[in-house]
């Protein structure tokens, strides 16, 4: 019986694209390339410093945008990892961290709730404004820092099943007339919710029926005669 043996293979691909990328950086290193006066990002080339970094690659001495100056190595530049001097990198990164939280907030329900009532009474672009805004509604200038209109939610009794309510309808968003309170109840003080008097209360006609259990509909037809008797 014979045996045909043949020697293991290798795989060339792997070994080959690890000295390819060996050998192209080695090269970069040796390109005889004056950087003097090329932008990279918001840093100009000046002049190299005459000394090198770990990996053999030049530093060069660079000016950023702001006026502040940095020195950075050719590879750095190149390859895009610095751009800035030292100042305006943690500028960018306290701005990212701001828009970060920004965007938090965005998703916080909380939040969504403040801007909503900020842009029903203040922008006159909402379709809101006119039943808002532009019926003389405002929000309490203490309420203009999101901060301190958390502050108030939370110690008012705020929860995730509640909305704002105003207390009076034709009030301003401000915390003596505002509260928290389940969407249902809400329905029940609106300005076009129907009232009626008895024994010198008043009462909100969809709350009683809805407690009662009676149709609101047909109520609310027959106290406007439609119904007849």
């Amino acid at each position: 019986m014979l045996f045909n043996l043949k020697s293991p293979r290798r795989n060339h691909c792997a070994g080959g694209s690890k000295n390819k990328v060996s050998n192209e950086l080695h090269d970069m290193k040796k390109l005889p390339i004056d950087l003097t006066g090329r932008r990279f990002g918001k840093l100009t080339a000046i002049s190299p410093t005459g000394e090198q970094d770990k990996r053999g690659y030049k530093i060069w001495h660079c000016k950023c945008d702001c006026g502040n100056e940095r020195d950075v190595s050719r590879l750095s530049l190149i390859n895009g990892h610095v751009t800035t001097c030292r100042e305006c990198a943690k500028q960018n990164i306290a701005e990212a961290n701001a828009n970060r939280k920004k965007r938090g907030k965005a998703r916080c329900r909380l939040y969504g709730i403040w801007a909503h009532i900020k842009t029903r009474c203040q922008n006159p672009n909402s379709q809101q404004f006119n039943d808002y805004g532009g019926r003389g509604i405002r929000m309490c200038p203490e309420w203009e820092k999101y901060e301190a209109f958390r502050e108030w939610a939370h110690s008012s009794g705020y929860e995730k099943n509640l909305t704002i309510d105003r207390i009076d309808v034709n009030g301003n968003y401000e915390p003596s007339n505002c509260r928290w309170t389940p969407k249902r109840e809400q329905y029940f003080n609106m300005r076009k919710t129907l009232y009626i008097h008895y024994n010198g209360r008043r009462f909100s006609l969809a709350k009683m029926t809805y407690d009662l259990g009676l149709d609101y509909k047909k109520i609310y037809h027959y106290l406007n005669g439609q119904l007849g008797e």
